[in-house]
């Protein structure tokens, strides 16, 4: 699930400026990703064939990484949100250093958090929550229909239970008034108040996307303490969403921690929109190198690494992918399916 736009050249274009060029190789290291850290890699890469004995399938996946960094925006922005799916790891990075980092949850297997970059635009503590409507059909609307007791008696009263509301059209209505055999439930949004029983915890951090995924508080403690954190819908979650929050508006809005403490502890809904939006990148990677050339590896979450590896190795002839630093520029695999690195 990714949803980088890749921008590539045209092959023959390509090609045509190579054969103009005075110094092949420097034209295409220039076409190369600027990022530092992709650099780091193709460093990594050229020590690594350097060693007697190096395995084939290292130097695979020190490409497949190498090739994700295509993928990634220009400017990541000076001050970022970074989360590292196969790090399980959620960073806010100034200047290129790590100036806070959590432990995040992302997606179990069946549904993988997608890689993404998006604007940071708002905090909101004590957020309320948009049932989705898939669990609306398949959990509340049952109880609805088998029970018609409103006074917090009764199946029905799942939505006192969870503290949820009924609205239309942005208006809150009465259940009561509602034909839950014949109305169409796509018409209606059920929104859980700020609560122990919300989902989104006491803080979620909004950054509008095409794949409507969010970032906000864990809430269960268990998945949290694993070491391999992939479990649970899509949306990451995170374990000091007070920290990271902190961390951000410390930066946005000069606040000190003791600000946000009160805004949680009041337990009411309180949207704090920043002054200037912060990119968020939701990225995977799971090979990452320092400026030394040493590599460090993470879980292969997703199992996507094979198929990054096959697509280069189609789109590029075998001996020159074993002769050549990088993966050719013009044949960019098209990113795979489902799916983070240490933040840059």
């Amino acid at each position: 699930v990714f949803t980088q736009d890749l921008s590539l050249r045209e092959p023959s274009t390509v090609l045509t400026e190579i054969h103009a060029a005075s110094a092949p190789d420097a034209y295409l290291r220039d076409l190369h990703p600027k990022h530092e850290h992709f650099e780091h890699l193709r460093q990594a890469l050229l020590k690594l064939r350097a060693e007697d004995g190096a395995k084939a399938d290292r130097i695979e996946k020190l490409q497949a990484n190498m090739e994700r960094w295509r993928w990634m925006p220009s400017d990541l922005g000076t001050t970022h949100v970074w989360l590292s799916i196969p790090e399980f790891l959620a960073s806010v990075v100034k200047d290129g250093k790590t100036i806070d980092a959590q432990k995040v949850v992302v997606g179990g297997a069946n549904s993988p958090t997608p890689t993404l970059s998006a604007n940071l635009t708002s905090i909101e503590f004590n957020p309320y929550r948009e049932v989705p409507t898939s669990v609306v059909r398949r959990k509340i609307l049952p109880a609805l229909k088998k029970d018609r007791s409103w006074g917090g008696r009764g199946k029905a009263a799942v939505l006192e239970q969870y503290q949820l509301e009924v609205k239309h059209k942005g208006e809150t209505v009465d259940p009561r008034k509602i034909d839950w055999e014949k109305t169409n439930i796509a018409n209606l949004k059920f929104v859980q108040a700020p609560g122990p029983k919300n989902p989104m915890g006491k803080v979620q951090f909004v950054f509008p996307n095409a794949r409507d995924i969010d970032l906000h508080a864990a809430t269960k403690s268990s998945e949290l303490s694993r070491d391999v954190r992939s479990v649970g819908p899509s949306s990451p979650r995170v374990g000091r969403a007070d920290k990271l929050a902190a961390a951000i508006l410390a930066e946005d809005k000069g606040w000190e921690p003791a600000r946000i403490a009160k805004l949680i502890a009041d337990g009411k809904n309180a949207p704090v929109k920043l002054r200037r939006p912060i990119p968020v990148h939701i990225a995977y990677f799971t090979m990452i190198a320092d400026d030394q050339g040493n590599i460090e590896e993470f879980a292969d979450v997703y199992d996507l690494d094979d198929g990054v590896i096959a697509a280069i190795q189609d789109g590029v002839p075998s001996d020159t992918m074993t002769a050549s630093p990088v993966p050719l520029p013009p044949r960019s695999p098209k990113p795979e399916a489902g799916i983070a690195t240490r933040s840059p």
